[in-house]
């Protein structure tokens, strides 16, 4: 920020303004009345950085008081305007009111007082902004912040935020908190983008990282903790490994750091418990205010809604808890979990981007290194994010053609993140970084739900053909065949024991796989008034329509627009 100015007023006579606050018996909250100032001192403060404020803030004792403007007229003592003007008016003296202070110069700090009633909930973001445009109508055109950041980020068009002020494209108050500000190019050549890169990855050059996926994934989380804060959303990030100690969580450490400037806290997985309290963990995560969030040891298969939708939503909605109220929260926060042999399900395999390191040792936790990587990056946090904007600026400028397809739910992160890591893998270090897209695509594969959704499409065309079909043709085949028949099997392992029980549960499980595409097959469904129900037809995608290496998911908007998947009869002779 820039410099601003305030005043500090220092009671003499009470000896207390502030308002007192204990615990009483049975833990009630007491308050005691603050004083009304009669004499005192004043004295007129600089700062340059919120630190500086938080400073002050964190000092003053109970016989302390800010005020945001300065005196009118020079002065170190103040007191009431009775007593001043029995004094004569003496100089270096002001009195305790409004018109005997002014708004400073330039940049200032407003105030305000808000104490609420007895039973009164304290006041909101919200609430917080409109008082201020009430109390001062200049000001009318405020708008929330998104945040600060401290440290220098690129906007979505590539240009760099690294003044000291707020920045109503982003919504972001940019302060460096004391420190030098690094000098970032704005077209850097590629020797200036490859000391970038070399900066960047060489606090984790000791990790075991498997191949040059994992790298391309190391280097995508690096650069996306930089730009996190300008970003509407973000994939999730995972960092896993065969076996513990290996390393995993002081890469997310690592990561949290260069996006929250201290090490970012831990929660640890919610293993056992269902979605809504994954749902609940995570919107009080967002209310800390925390830029990172390390979601810690992941286990056995894991599919969460709430943390898919996390990822794809910059904001969240959620209850009061005990009150019938809601409030909604921005969200910037970049979500990194770790695990041994993560299998992720459902969505998150689209929205997940994970770095595999393997120590191949079974005592990892033994083993010594030269460099601490956490308290290198936090010594050097200002330089890597410098160094982050260097080489997304060098991509903006020197990468002719992007790398082909497109994150979906994603599309800013893209733009600024994948495009990157892709350019430095041609450009600066080929054959170091894979494309991260290629492991989403090779964790849709990879999906059990995926598989048993293949098998089940598959089963159902060798029965079917090209015929259409309802779920009572698909009930009655199946209880025709005196051994389980291949799709009885693959309906099985989809939907459990009571699939075939009843055909409006099998109906329910026929409708979930309805235009999904998956390894080339898509189920189409539509409406039968004769009937009543739904008519079911298996058709073969083209692979000009397919995607993620033949899986889609749903047909929405939450696809990839890549078009290089295998053809059915590809993938069909390869499970035969």
């Amino acid at each position: 920020m820039t410099a601003a100015t305030l005043s500090v007023i220092t009671t003499i006579k009470p000896a207390r303004l502030l308002k007192g606050y204990s615990l009483g018996a049975g833990g009630a909250l007491l308050k005691s009345p603050g004083g009304i100032l009669v004499q005192g001192e004043v004295e007129t403060r600089d700062l340059s950085t919120l630190a500086d404020f938080a400073a002050i803030l964190e000092a003053l004792s109970p016989a302390q008081a800010l005020v945001h403007g300065v005196p009118v007229k020079a002065a170190d003592r103040v007191m009431t305007r009775k007593a001043f003007a029995d004094a004569g008016r003496p100089e270096g003296a002001t009195t305790r009111t409004n018109d005997a202070f002014a708004w400073p110069p330039g940049a200032g700090v407003l105030m305000m007082h808000y104490d609420p009633p007895t039973g009164c909930d304290a006041s909101g973001r919200d609430g917080l902004v409109q008082a201020i445009r009430t109390a001062a109508p200049g000001l009318a055109g405020l708008g929330c912040s998104g945040g600060v950041v401290t440290g220098p980020t690129i906007r979505l068009d590539g240009s760099v935020l690294d003044a000291p002020v707020y920045d109503p494209a982003t919504r972001l108050m940019f302060d460096l908190m004391g420190e030098d500000m690094p000098d970032v190019p704005m077209r850097p050549t590629l020797g200036q983008a490859r000391d970038a890169l070399n900066l960047l990855v060489r606090p984790f050059k000791t990790f075991p990282f498997v191949d040059a996926n994992a790298r391309g994934a190391m280097l995508a989380a690096i650069l996306t903790a930089a730009v996190r804060p300008v970003l509407p959303t973000s994939p999730a990030f995972a960092f896993d490994a065969p076996i513990q100690g290996s390393g995993k969580t002081l890469l997310a450490s690592c990561v949290g750091a260069l996006i929250e400037g201290r090490s970012p806290d831990i929660w640890p997985h919610t293993q056992g418990r269902d979605d809504e309290e994954t749902r609940k963990r995570l919107f009080t995560a967002l209310r800390t205010g925390c830029w990172a969030l390390v979601w810690e040891n992941v286990t056995s298969t894991f599919d969460s809604a709430s943390m898919a939708a996390f990822v794809t939503v910059d904001a969240m909605i959620d209850r009061v808890l005990g009150k019938s109220e809601a409030i909604r929260i921005p969200n910037r926060a970049l979500l990194i979990l770790t695990g041994n042999n993560m299998s992720l399900a459902g969505d998150l395999p689209r929205r997940v981007i994970i770095c595999r390191i393997d120590p191949q040792t079974d005592a990892p936790f033994a083993r010594q290194f030269d460099l601490d990587p956490l308290q290198w990056v936090l010594e050097h946090r200002a330089a890597m994010l410098a160094a982050a904007c260097i080489l997304i600026i060098a991509k903006f400028t020197r990468m002719k053609t992007p790398a082909p397809g497109r994150l979906a739910s994603f599309e800013a992160w893209d733009g600024l993140v994948r495009q990157t890591v892709c350019w430095a893998d041609v450009a600066l270090r080929p054959r170091a970084f894979e494309d991260p897209m290629d492991l989403i695509r090779a964790a849709q594969a990879a999906d059990s739900e995926s598989d048993a959704l293949f098998s089940l499409l598959d089963a159902l065309r060798d029965q079917f053909g090209a015929a259409e079909f309802n779920a009572k043709d698909v009930q009655v085949q199946a209880k025709a065949s005196m051994t389980q028949s291949p799709f009885e099997l693959a309906l099985l392992d989809l939907a459990g024991d009571r699939a075939l029980a009843l055909a409006k549960s099998l109906g329910r499980v026929l409708k979930f796989g309805e235009g999904r595409i998956c390894h080339g097959l898509r189920m189409a469904g539509r409406q039968d008034k004769h009937a009543g129900g739904r008519m079911y037809r298996i058709r073969a995608v083209e692979p000009e329509k397919a995607d993620f290496g033949g899986y889609s998911g749903f047909l929405s908007s939450h696809m990839e627009k890549a078009t290089t998947p295998p053809l059915y009869m590809n993938n069909r002779k390869q499970t035969r």
